[in-house]
């Protein structure tokens, strides 16, 4: 599986990309691209088309007017029924300091999930006409070579991300007027993600914030809709996904990397939660991809 990095795939340029999806060199035909992941953002604006989007070993069927957001990192593969039209934007963490965009800005909207669910965002058309003029605008900014460009990018950015984030389902309904309470919930899931391969108790993370267990499930409860236990243990499921898509990784070596001193305590968690082994897992890849 590929790890498809900036500075490789686009080497004209070292923060941000937007460009057109079109036709393949079979014009008309669908296309299917191999799994991989990025070591950075990726935005999907989808127009025309259909097909089957995989992100984190979970199935998503789109059609014209869906808007894939993916974290770096996180693998991926899509598969057209019907050949694609619309807009890719990728841009990595230097661009976000470059374009003057603030880290807390990215880390408070609701579209890009590192890991778990990853569903596409289905605007009203009106909504999706308005995300395809920013993504328009992006295409024409790159092309600039005003001092400013960057800010222009990161300014048509913004606006892309605020009309998709008030027009995601997700968390609609929730009091937002809670900061402390969601200052707390962004501090555990950057720690779940800085340490799953350390910290596999709720009790770690609810030590690290200064907050009980159950005050921590209750607020992990209502914000992500998840048990603390369950969004700690999906985190690692997925890290012990990914790293089982490269075949030199041991099921023994992934177990070990992931802070299990015994193999078999993250296999009987992993099946628990998956009905899979680890290794009943990594012989049901070739199946899946």
């Amino acid at each position: 599986m590929k790890l498809l990095e900036f500075k490789s795939v686009h080497r004209d340029t070292g923060y941000f990309v937007a460009q057109k999806i079109e036709k393949g060199k079979d014009a008309g035909k669908p296309r299917d691209f191999d799994p991989h992941s990025h070591d950075y953002y990726v935005i999907m604006i989808i127009t025309g088309g259909t097909g089957e989007h995989q992100i984190d070993f979970r199935n998503y069927t789109y059609n014209a007017g869906s808007v894939f957001f993916l974290s770096p990192g996180q693998v991926h593969r899509v598969k057209e029924t019907a050949p694609n039209y619309g807009y890719v934007i990728v841009f990595n963490h230097d661009f976000l300091i470059r374009s003057g965009i603030d880290p807390d800005f990215f880390e408070n909207i609701n579209l890009f999930r590192p890991y778990g669910d990853s569903p596409p965002l289905v605007p009203e058309p009106a909504i999706l006409e308005k995300l395809g003029h920013y993504a328009e605008e992006m295409l024409n900014c790159q092309e600039m070579q005003d001092t400013f460009r960057y800010e222009a990018l990161g300014a048509n950015l913004r606006l892309f991300l605020i009309l998709s984030n008030s027009s995601c389902d997700l968390g609609k309904n929730r009091d937002h007027t809670l900061d402390n309470a969601l200052i707390t919930i962004r501090e555990f899931r950057k720690l779940v993600n800085q340490n799953y391969a350390v910290w596999h108790k709720a009790g770690d993370y609810a030590q690290q914030l200064s907050i009980t267990p159950n005050y921590l499930n209750k607020l992990v409860k209502t914000y992500l809709s998840s048990s603390t236990k369950d969004f700690i243990q999906n985190r690692i499921i997925i890290e012990a996904k990914r790293r089982l898509l490269n075949p030199k990784n041991s099921v023994k070596s992934v177990a070990y990397e992931l802070g299990y001193s015994n193999p078999s305590q993250l296999s009987k968690m992993f099946k628990a939660c998956t009905g899979k082994t680890l290794t009943e897992f990594r012989e049901s890849l070739d199946d899946s991809f």
